[in-house]
């Protein structure tokens, strides 16, 4: 038997309980596999059909009955699955609170973007959790603005990079301070995402380099501090904690029901700087909302001073056996204590 023939013959052994390919598709296949035994699909498919006993009379008497192989119909489509290219593929799930027996106490808050934070804000808010005596942190993205980092137009004499570093692990270091036991987890947002794009475009060697991440120079390591950059969202509970720029959708006037219009389950939004609610009853009566939160930076930002809605704000919740217990502060029209 020729090289031909024996790789054939595989083929034939491989395919033979499958259901639905055709002498014709298995050739398509062996030419493929080896283009340098085969010249042609048609010769790949001659040896096929000299080996089934498909080449006449005269062809089936000289090969023995050891020889002869029958191809089966198949009636699915894994018999393809083997032969194409392998996708690359990153498993991705949402990061999964801790709900301790006594449950959890905490506060959930975003868009610091430090350097045009709000520190009026974050000192009523930290204030706020002591008064409480939270024991959960979730800081829900943009607790930097990485302005130098930007591919927009940037002002050189607004915050440099190096400030924002290190104003952002003094902060991180008040807070553990301040709330020694707590759980504090950063949900990456798109401006903290800003500085992994730089180094992935102007620096790309230096990619791997661990003591180069954004966690390890904001002090996350030294303050015992989570750093989840999935981008699967947060599961607290019965709510699902997204910073909300991974569902690419915009603000507008009623920004929770946007989400709730993409998510279609209970979350909380940071990202639009808005605070609002958005609720709707499905079909089994079961019923989904919507929380977006206020910001903690300044309401007036360069790109959109004028008419933006923004506010500050933070959402403070408790687990409790039937879910969250959620109040979403507005600090702007909001009597805290």
């Amino acid at each position: 038997m020729t090289i031909a023939s024996e790789k054939a013959k595989e083929f034939i052994l491989k395919y033979k309980d499958n259901k639905n390919i055709t002498k014709k598709e298995l050739a398509r296949l062996l030419y493929s596999k080896y283009p340098k035994i085969f010249k042609s699909i048609e010769q790949a498919r001659q040896n096929i059909r000299y080996l089934t006993g498909s080449h006449g009379k005269s062809s089936r008497a000289k090969i023995s009955r050891t020889n002869k192989v029958t191809i089966g119909a198949i009636n699915n489509y894994n018999y393809l699955i083997n032969e194409l290219p392998e996708a690359v593929r990153e498993q991705k799930s949402p990061y999964c609170m801790d709900i301790p027996v006594k449950g959890l106490k905490g506060i959930v808050f975003g868009d610091v973007h430090m350097g045009w934070h709000m520190e009026e804000m974050l000192a009523q808010m930290i204030h706020y959790g002591r008064i409480k005596d939270i024991n959960c942190i979730i800081i829900n993205g943009d607790l930097m603005d990485n302005h130098d980092l930007s591919r927009f137009l940037k002002d050189p004499s607004k915050r440099t990079f190096w400030y924002e570093l290190q104003e952002t692990k003094k902060f991180l270091g008040l807070l553990r301070y301040y709330f020694p036991s707590a759980k504090i987890v950063i949900n990456e947002g798109n401006h903290d995402a800003r500085y992994k794009k730089y180094i992935f475009e102007h620096a790309p060697a230096l990619a791997d380099v661990e003591y180069l991440d954004l966690d390890l120079l904001i002090g996350c390591p030294e303050y015992n501090i989570h750093f989840y950059k999935g981008g699967r969202g947060i599961m607290l509970q019965n709510y699902m904690v997204f910073h909300g720029h991974e569902f690419g959708v915009g603000g507008g006037k009623n920004p929770a029901k946007n989400f709730m219009n993409s998510g279609y389950t209970n979350m909380i939004i940071s990202h639009v700087h808005k605070t609002d609610y958005a609720q709707v009853k499905t079909a089994n009566n079961e019923f989904k909302v919507v929380h977006t939160i206020g910001c903690m930076s300044q309401l007036d930002p360069d790109y959109r001073a004028v008419g933006n809605g923004y506010n500050n704000g933070f959402l403070y919740f408790e687990t409790t056996p039937k879910g969250l217990n959620i109040k979403n502060w507005n600090l702007n029209t909001d009597t805290l204590i």
